[in-house]
């Protein structure tokens, strides 16, 4: 799954799955590189690649043009960063096109949904952990 620069490297995808689950950020840091994370579809047009901490789940996305994120909600807070394309979102019944370096934050319970009227790259910041990603 990812590429590290410790005692990692080498190790098998269930092996690097755990280790990123389990690791505890006050013995080490360490270096994840995103090329060798298998991207994941998780709605029709949305593909993500997850890395899971103790206390927040970080996920990079590619969406493709005209894909929709059904409106929804979740305990978790999130923070949402388009680093490519435009994406139309709607939080909390007030809806913007998001473009690159523009940045959404979306509190616990507030719906959203959004449309991507481009193909996008997108990167959210979600906490607590997004157990449900974690658990795919």
């Amino acid at each position: 799954m990812c590429g590290y620069t410790n005692e990692m490297s080498g190790k098998n995808t269930a092996t690097k799955n755990a280790f990123i689950s389990l690791f505890s950020f006050a013995q080490n840091a360490f270096m994840i590189r995103l090329s060798e994370i298998t991207a994941k579809e998780i709605i029709p047009g949305f593909e993500a690649k997850f890395i899971h901490t103790p206390s927040m789940t970080l996920s990079y996305w590619d969406v493709k043009k005209g894909s929709v994120l059904p409106n929804h909600k979740h305990v978790h807070e999130q923070v949402t960063q388009v680093e490519e394309g435009e994406f139309e979102l709607t939080v909390g019944g007030e809806t913007k096109v998001y473009t690159k370096g523009m940045v959404a934050v979306i509190p616990s319970w507030v719906e959203h949904s959004g449309v991507a009227l481009t193909d996008c790259k997108i990167f959210d910041v979600f906490s607590p952990v997004r157990e449900d990603y974690k658990a795919m």
